[in-house]
């Protein structure tokens, strides 16, 4: 798994690219690099699942516990390019339901408060 990272400041918003494999070994460093960026950076996260072809359980509990950090911090989230099986595993999961899909990144920051990506 690869994670790209990159704080976009006039907008507030933490822009996080996944790529690759959201499992049982790359879980627990994602969630307390998202969670930590989102206590000291930003609590505005989009999320570009583009490049993720696979994620587990491990992987749906990080991003259980990223959306309950998120709401504690009273931040917001959108969600680009959800597609494939992780969509399908999210479907599954029954948290599909959690998920704020935005069609690209700049209605994505626009439904974050920020100005277009």
């Amino acid at each position: 798994m690869e994670i790209k990272e990159k704080m976009i400041p006039s907008k507030s918003v933490y822009l996080i690219e996944v790529k690759g494999e959201l499992d049982l070994y790359g879980a627990p460093d994602f969630r307390k690099r998202v969670i930590d960026r989102i206590n000291n950076t930003s609590n505005k996260v989009l999320f570009d699942l583009s490049g993720m072809t696979y994620i587990d359980s491990s992987g749906v509990g990080a991003f259980i516990k990223i959306l309950q950090e998120l709401k504690k911090a009273g931040g917001d989230h959108r969600v680009i390019h959800l597609q494939g099986g992780p969509r399908q595993v999210f479907r599954l999961s029954n948290i599909i339901s959690l998920i704020k899909e935005s069609e690209n990144k700049s209605s994505a920051a626009d439904s974050l408060g920020g100005q277009q990506c």
